[in-house]
Order: C-alpha cells, then sequence, then structure tokens
C-alpha cells in the first residue's frame, strides 16, 4: 500500500512536503486491527503452552499497535500506525534473541545457561537467609524410546516431560530447567521437606496418569532427587548438583528394584 501510494496517493500522499492521508487510509486502519486480533487470538489459543513470561509479553504485545492506531486517528502529521508497528517489532525482534539464550529450544524451558545462572543466584541470596531447593528429574528409560522409535519421537517425549513437569510448579518463582539429556531441574522456593517429597510424588503419579490417558507409543516415567541447600555449609553449584543427583540415582535404583 505504501509503495503504491507514491503514484496513486490512495493511501496517503505528501502535498507541499507535508503528510496527508488518502481516501482508502482507513484500509490502513482495519488491517492494522486485524493484524493486532489475530496476534490475541494465536496467544490465546497457545496460553497453555507458553510459560509464565512469555503469556504476559505476548499477551502484551498488541498495545503499541493499537497505540499506534489511536494516533494515527487523533493525529495526522505522521503514519502512527507503521511507525508503531516497526518499534514493536524490534522489541519483539530484541525479546526473542534475549530469549534464545536462555530457553531451550526444544522444551521452551530453561537451558542450562540459565539454570546455571539463576542457581548462582539464589545460592547468592541463600547466604543472605533465603533459601531454595532443587528438584533433579530423570526420564526413565529414554534411550529406549529414542533407539525404538527415533529421535523425533524421543523429542516429542522430552516435551511432554516438560509440559508435565511445569505443571507441577508450586509458586510463581519455580522454574524448570533443562540440566542436560533427559534430565530436568525444577527450581522451587519450597524448602520445607514434606511439602518437597509431596512434589516429587506428584511429579511421579503425573508420569502415571499421563501414561493411562495418552496415546503416545511411549510411557514416561521420572526417577527424583531433591535437596534444600543449606546456607551455612556454603556449598558450592557443582557439590549440590551432585548431592541432589546422588539422591536422584538412589530413586532410580529404588524404582527398577520396584518393577
Amino acid at each position: 500500500m505504501s509503495f503504491a501510494s507514491i503514484w496513486s496517493s490512495f493511501y496517503f500522499g505528501y502535498g507541499s512536503g507535508d503528510y496527508a492521508r488518502g481516501p482508502f487510509f482507513f484500509v490502513h486502519v482495519i488491517l492494522l486491527s486485524a493484524m493486532t486480533l489475530l496476534v490475541e487470538a494465536v496467544v490465546f489459543s497457545l496460553r497453555k503452552k507458553m510459560d509464565r513470561y512469555s503469556l504476559l509479553y505476548y499477551a502484551s504485545f498488541p498495545l503499541l499497535p493499537i497505540l499506534g492506531i489511536v494516533f494515527q486517528l487523533l493525529f495526522t502529521g505522521l503514519p502512527w500506525g507503521l511507525i508503531f508497528v516497526t518499534l514493536e517489532l524490534l522489541i519483539d525482534a530484541y525479546y526473542r534473541k534475549s530469549r534464545s539464550t536462555q530457553i531451550d529450544g526444544l522444551t521452551g524451558t530453561w537451558n542450562r545457561r540459565k539454570l546455571d545462572s539463576a542457581l548462582y543466584a539464589r545460592i547468592k541470596g541463600a547466604k543472605n537467609g533465603h533459601s531454595f531447593s532443587l528438584i533433579l528429574v530423570d526420564l526413565d528409560h529414554f534411550k529406549v524410546i529414542n533407539d525404538t522409535l527415533g529421535h523425533t519421537v524421543g523429542d516429542i517425549a522430552l516435551e511432554d516431560a516438560a509440559m508435565i513437569l511445569k505443571k507441577s510448579l508450586v509458586t510463581k518463582e519455580d522454574a524448570v530447567g533443562r540440566y542436560g539429556g533427559d534430565e530436568f531441574c525444577l527450581v522451587t522456593e519450597v524448602t520445607a521437606q514434606d511439602e518437597l517429597a509431596k512434589m516429587a510424588n506428584r511429579i511421579q503419579q503425573s508420569g502415571d496418569a499421563f501414561n493411562a490417558t495418552s496415546s503416545r507409543a511411549y510411557n514416561l516415567g521420572f526417577s527424583v532427587g531433591y535437596s534444600t541447600y543449606d546456607p551455612s555449609n556454603k556449598m558450592p553449584l557443582h557439590e549440590f548438583y551432585d548431592e541432589v543427583d546422588k539422591k536422584m540415582y538412589a530413586d532410580k535404583v529404588k524404582r527398577a528394584a520396584t518393577r
């Protein structure tokens, strides 16, 4: 429309050096409004697959275009709609770039870099009396899924596992990170041991419920270990990982023995 208006001025034009609306300017407003509604419709349809931060961001995505439409209707001196849409797209490009350095592309959870960074920050906070807990979850028999059903199905299994773990979070500050391969970490503000045990049980029960209702060609099982960071020990992060990993492995051995 902008390009065609250079000759026709049906959308906008410049007379005596001033910006002026064309007779079909209303089409521009309709298109911007339709695009805004489309974004909101897509966000609504995908809301259950988004983490909290992405949902908040994309729910607010249309605000600048809407503001551009309002400016366009009130002030005629500039193409405000295009200006605000361009600004929103620049913000979105920055947001997506920053997310790509922190989020695992397959599961939508924190990647290892973000996980380590968040845990370092929590360890620093724990020294000031604000502790936290770490739950390490390993997907049982994941290698069998990959070897028998293929890596594409294995990726789907990881996505399903991540979805289950995200639903197991308790507080708004809790988060899930991909530790590596088929292992995930839940970082939680919960420190009471009985509540952590309930979270671990809920994760494993959610896997059982998934298996009972899913039509997937595989079953999901989770081995779980957890521990609360003790600030008095001044334990470095790699030792804390090792501590939780040993508890997870003990649970894996226990689960294997009961099958």
